[in-house]
């Protein structure tokens, strides 16, 4: 979805300006590489441990998912809310 917004050009006429899609901006990377293969090893097999218990499972497959996702995306949270850049050491 794009956001449109006008501007008022200098000859006085409306015209639209189309916006950054917004889906398309993504944090910064701030997680090595190493850090990323490691994570995403590690939430994989947190992931499918999850998938042979009931209650338990569920708190380890959000443990795993929330894991896999740092490794994708290369962006933790807790480091942003640290200050911390570990993506461009």
């Amino acid at each position: 979805m794009t956001m449109l917004s006008q501007n008022v050009n200098q000859f006085g006429a409306m015209e639209a300006q189309q916006d950054v899609p917004q889906a398309e901006q993504q944090p910064p990377v701030n997680v090595g590489d190493t850090e990323r293969l490691i994570t995403g090893a590690v939430g994989g097999v947190l992931l499918l441990t999850a998938l042979r218990r009931s209650l338990p499972g569920l708190l380890v497959a959000g443990i795993g998912g929330m894991l896999v996702h740092r490794a994708v995306s290369g962006h933790c949270f807790a480091y942003q809310a640290m200050g911390m850049d570990r993506g461009h050491v």
